[in-house]
């Protein structure tokens, strides 16, 4: 576990005013306590991945998806090789979703999409993930603009499954 005393305000450079940032971690490296502005959206693409988020651990497995929402600290551990695609989003990109924060709350404390099971609404997630993995390695033309659209649709459709979780619980 990480010592609390120890935590980081991260602060993520954009190295183009796209408002994301894309990342292809296969570092064995674990990123201690930290947190900050951007939400993050983790998914282990081979291998396990250990998030601790403000003293609850998950076990994250191959092709599971998680939100972590803007402010939340958390920790990042690896025990073994893996590789994890890690997509980090500006709250700009968020303000451009109309009625989002009306979802928002629905994120906390953290927004998990399990592989098992393949349900119709991860599939739509995972599916949209991929597509921005696919451009994001391609570089084609217009790449960046096509992950744009794409983070809003990840976005709305996470937004909208978590809605309907909750009226399902209520």
């Amino acid at each position: 576990m990480t010592n609390k005393t120890h935590v980081i305000n991260e602060h993520i450079p954009y190295y183009k005013p796209n408002g994301y940032k894309i990342y292809l971690n296969v570092e064995t490296n674990d990123y201690p306590l930290h947190w900050h502005t951007d939400i993050e959206i983790i998914m282990p693409l081979t291998n396990e991945y250990i998030v601790i988020l403000e003293n609850t651990q998950y076990l994250l497995h191959p092709k599971d998806i998680m939100i972590i929402p803007s402010g939340r600290l958390h920790a990042l551990s690896c025990s073994t090789e893996g590789k994890r695609f890690i997509l980090q989003v500006t709250q700009s990109i968020l303000h451009e979703i109309n009625g989002f924060e009306s979802i928002h709350n629905k994120l906390f404390p953290c927004a998990i999409f399990p592989s098992n099971g393949a349900s119709p609404e991860y599939l739509k997630l995972y599916n949209l993930l991929s597509r921005i993995l696919e451009e994001y390695e391609a570089a084609s033309p217009l790449y960046e603009a096509s992950i744009h659209a794409l983070i809003l649709s990840f976005l709305v459709q996470a937004g909208r499954i978590r809605l309907q979780q909750a009226d399902n619980y209520s």
